[in-house]
């Protein structure tokens, strides 16, 4: 799935100029936290973006991040209203 957040001339969302800045993973545990892949040029960095958007042109959905875990293998995330797998 395509992580995206727009450029300031784009927040009303009615344009495609958005800015992918990385790709979530897989499901990591039960309690919702998924994997994020990190395109930005430090990979911390990609948590300095908001709004976060997830979906495809025409298609985009915005989520507000609740958590970052940073592990030795990957940088997780939990967006609010996710807290299971499911």
């Amino acid at each position: 799935m395509t992580l995206a957040t727009p450029t300031p001339e784009a927040l009303d969302l009615s344009n495609d100029r958005l800015v992918t800045v990385g790709r979530l993973g897989k499901v990591h545990g039960v309690h919702g936290w998924l994997t994020v892949h990190s395109f930005t040029e430090q990979a911390e960095q990609l948590f300095d973006y908001q709004p976060w958007l997830i979906g495809q042109p025409g298609k985009w959905q915005a989520l507000t991040v609740i958590g970052v875990l940073h592990t030795a293998k990957h940088d997780l995330v939990q967006f609010e209203g996710f807290y299971s797998p499911e």
